[in-house]
């Protein structure tokens, strides 16, 4: 049996370090969006039915919370996206370990990635695939990787600086920040 774990943790290595814990223990993650409203959380926290929410504490260190009403995942499940909702209640789509194992490789292999030469920059928001995935490209293949909060272009420019090569973007942010100074993006 796979328990659902709420992944209520900002972009940043504390997410990865908590994505990391649930993974190990055999859990799947649900990343929480914390941009959601309040309403918007409770509605989709009752439709996926987390066993437990992990967040972080005033300490800075993670804190898993049981939750009542679980719905067990099958093993192998790794991660649940919920869809938007627009016809009803959100659903919970899931990703299995194989299914991001797949396609953090192809995706790895497609764009030549070499983990002794490339660091992935994870700049998008971490509830959502495009920045979710490049976690999870990082994890899978071991290549290093540097997870903002969110899109700073700022931030994303230094990042240059400590050795990134690799970033995933939206359309808007080309223009925000030098791409050219990429070895890849992803759009």
């Amino acid at each position: 049996m796979t328990n659902l774990v709420a992944l209520d943790v900002p972009g940043g290595p504390a997410f990865v370090e908590a994505l990391e814990r649930i993974w190990q223990r055999g859990d799947a993650a649900w990343p929480v969006d914390p941009r959601l409203p309040d309403a918007e959380r409770a509605r989709v926290t009752a439709a996926l039915a987390p066993s437990s929410v992990l967040r972080l504490d005033h300490d800075g260190s993670l804190d898993e919370t049981p939750l009542e009403g679980g719905v067990p995942l099958l093993d192998g499940d790794a991660l649940v996206i919920p869809t938007s909702g627009t016809t009803g209640l959100p659903k919970g789509v899931i990703h299995t370990h194989d299914s991001v194992r797949a396609s953090a490789l192809a995706t790895s292999a497609a764009l030549d990635v070499d983990p002794a030469r490339d660091r992935w920059l994870a700049c998008l928001p971490l509830a959502h695939v495009g920045g979710l995935s490049v976690v999870t490209r990082s994890l899978i293949t071991g290549t290093p990787l540097e997870a903002h909060d969110r899109f700073d272009p700022e931030a994303v420019v230094a990042s240059l600086g400590r050795g990134t090569t690799l970033v995933s973007l939206v359309t808007r942010a080309l223009t925000q920040v030098p791409v050219d100074a990429f070895r890849r993006v992803v759009i």
